[in-house]
């Protein structure tokens, strides 16, 4: 009997908002690095499925929802940077002593982001959240024409979300970073909706979704070492001291190198035959 990929999502829904809220309250009780990390994730992970809901049904008002989620993490990207560059800079402060200033400015500059990451937090209100996401759901599941409807609907949404992977991927160019950028963010996207669904998916690997997070656990890397680059070249106007520049360059180099030679594993993310069971066939 073939999966009903439409309560999966609602079911998903439930409990991302449930991981959101405990998340939430978390950060109320301490700011730390592991709870505002957690938040984020939960937060990115209820975002990417309210997508995918709204894309099934394009008459569901989810724009603002969608936009109060997107502002909270844009909210709290300046804060992630920052705690990554200082875990990675005070590792090198023993053979670069120079990294020192640095390390006090981005120190500073964390102590600022906690305190409106604080007013953040405080402004979140969970029960409009809660009502709002409860209404999206009641008109999400009247958008259920059938079983085999909504299957073949979320199938072509994940198959459409492939298309923009594979797009980027080939866009990719080593010496634009934020082409790797722009493809780590479609294929967390696309990560997020398949953790969702693959239990509705006859013999979908399992290892293919710790595959995906190691992949992009890499780009992220990637992209701190970018983010990292950037706020270095800004720190020191005089240029940044020749061994320090050196040593982050080739930890770039060795990272891309990396990404360079594994990503056409990419292309294992997602196969045609792990569909068949579901429903008829996806076009391809």
């Amino acid at each position: 009997m073939s999966a009903n990929l439409g309560q999966l999502l609602l079911d998903g829904l439930d409990g991302h908002w449930q991981k959101y809220s405990k998340r939430l309250s978390d950060c109320r009780q301490e700011i730390n690095d592991e709870n505002i990390h957690d938040f984020r994730v939960s937060t990115r992970k209820l975002l990417s499925l309210i997508e995918l809901c709204r894309a099934i049904n394009h008459k569901n008002r989810l724009t603002k929802l969608l936009q109060i989620f997107k502002n909270q993490l844009k909210g709290l990207n300046e804060l992630r940077d920052t705690q990554v560059m200082l875990l990675e800079v005070d590792k090198t402060l023993v053979n670069f002593p120079e990294l020192q200033p640095f390390y006090q400015f981005l120190a500073d500059c964390e102590q600022q982001l906690l305190i409106q990451t604080r007013l953040l937090i405080k402004s979140i209100k969970l029960s409009k959240l809660n009502r709002k996401l409860k209404r999206s759901k009641r008109n999400f599941k009247k958008c259920f024409i059938s079983k085999s409807d909504t299957n073949l609907a979320v199938l072509a949404v994940i198959d459409s979300m492939q298309a923009v992977v594979l797009s980027r991927l080939k866009a990719v160019d080593p010496e634009q970073l934020s082409s790797i950028h722009h493809l780590r963010i479609a294929v967390k996207k696309f990560r997020n909706v398949v953790e969702d669904t693959h239990t509705g998916l006859p013999d979908y690997p399992e290892p293919q979704l710790q595959a995906m997070k190691d992949f992009l656990i890499l780009m992220g890397d990637i992209q701190n070492s970018a983010v990292l680059s950037r706020a270095l070249n800004n720190f020191f106007v005089a240029g940044v001291p020749v061994g320090i520049q050196e040593y982050f360059q080739n930890q770039q180099q060795e990272l891309l190198n990396s990404f360079m030679f594994r990503k056409s594993e990419i292309f294992g993310f997602w196969r045609g035959n792990q569909l068949d069971g579901i429903s008829e066939p996806i076009a391809k």
